[in-house]
């Protein structure tokens, strides 16, 4: 558990997040025009599984210290 104060533990949360964001953001953008995109429901999808991707990590850490599931990433300093 200790190394969930770390920044690379942080660091890997924060990645992991912001590329979940991205892979649902960015088929809803290309479903059509940008001016017909519902905006805040896009936005709100995207930052849903962003926040369930923080979630889901910080479960993983509090079970082995590692950000990913499968505990096979090593953080480094």
């Amino acid at each position: 558990m200790r190394t969930m104060g770390t920044w690379a533990f942080w660091r890997a949360v924060l990645e992991r997040a912001g590329s979940t964001f991205l892979e649902a953001f960015i088929p809803l953008v290309g479903t059509g025009p940008l001016t017909g995109l519902d905006w805040p429901q896009a936005l709100g999808l995207a930052g849903s599984a962003a926040f369930l991707s923080v979630l889901k990590s910080l479960l993983a850490g509090l079970r082995g210290g590692s950000p990913s599931v499968g505990g096979q990433e090593t953080l480094g300093a």
